[in-house]
């Protein structure tokens, strides 16, 4: 175990503990070790009392094996929406947003679509069927530890303002 560094440089003591400290404990274990903070001009030990004390550190280079680099990946799960919940709290919960929705997006002068006015799970559902052999965002379902879902980088979502896929945007 050893922490390499190219240049050198001026750290505080690096101190672990095995639980957050409130701030008062620390201000005490600052105080308690400020001496240890001392500003050292020049070198502690000269340059041939280091040499003599050098440790040996082999480094072995990494192989194709042992290296793997790989961006955040999304996995999701579509489902088809249902009418029904299958417990009463979740459907009371689906209704009242719905009503809410209705009251503040489908008065006048404003107007819904007939579906978002007879539908509650056109704004929020609970999970109905899975599915699983639609395409979504222009990518088809794969399976991933025996589920199938969707995969995705998640740079692609998060950091692309348009998505095209096959010539059109999704």
């Amino acid at each position: 175990n050893a922490l390499e560094i190219s240049r050198e440089i001026l750290i505080s003591p690096i101190a672990m503990v095995p639980k957050a400290l409130q701030v008062y404990e620390m201000q005490k274990y600052f105080y308690r070790t400020s001496e240890l903070l001392e500003v050292r001009y020049g070198p502690l030990l000269t340059n041939g009392e280091r040499v003599d004390m050098l440790n040996h550190i082999s480094k072995e280079a990494f192989t194709k094996d042992q290296l793997s680099i790989s961006p955040p990946v999304v996995f999701q799960q579509r489902a088809l929406p249902a009418e029904s919940c299958a417990f009463k709290f979740a459907q009371n919960w689906v209704q009242k947003l719905h009503e809410q929705a209705l009251l503040a997006k489908c008065q006048y002068p404003n107007e819904c679509e007939p579906y978002v006015l007879e539908s509650r799970s056109s704004v929020v559902s609970c999970v109905g069927d899975m599915q699983e052999s639609t395409p979504f965002f222009g990518r088809k379902p794969q399976s991933f530890n025996g589920m199938m879902g969707f995969a995705e980088f998640l740079y692609v979502l998060a950091d692309n303002t348009f998505l095209s896929r096959e010539g059109s945007f999704v």
